[in-house]
């Protein structure tokens, strides 16, 4: 093993061993830290294509039921936002489960509740 330029070398058995146990810790570190990002991005994957899904499949009803371009249009504007607000609040950890008792109409308010929490209201 080296360290830049210089080689260095086991002159015992316990330098050897250090040596192999350092490669082996420093094999795991490196294999678990590729393992999480893997899995961190095969989730965010995972998410991107379950919306893509219920956009897909919420255009899909609009045209079966014969609803007009311009209305789907502002509906599916309307839901994306909500998506993203919805999305912004849960990965801040602005969440509170006590908005759920509300109503679905004001439930529909909620983006603005959590712009009016996170400014200090």
């Amino acid at each position: 093993m080296g360290v830049g330029g210089i080689a260095i070398y086991p002159t015992n058995t316990y330098e050897r061993s250090f040596g192999i146990f350092a490669a082996f810790v420093a094999l795991m570190t490196f294999s678990t830290l590729v393992s999480k990002m893997t899995s961190l991005m095969s989730s965010l994957n995972k998410l991107k294509d379950e919306e893509t899904e219920q956009f897909r499949l919420l255009r899909r009803y609009l045209i079966y039921n014969d609803i007009p371009l311009h209305l789907s249009q502002r509906i599916i504007r309307f839901l994306q936002h909500g998506y993203r607000i919805r999305n912004e609040a849960l990965s801040a950890g602005n969440h509170l489960p006590i908005l759920d008792l509300l109503s679905q109409s004001l439930q529909g308010c909620e983006g603005l509740l959590l712009m009016w929490i996170s400014i200090g209201y």
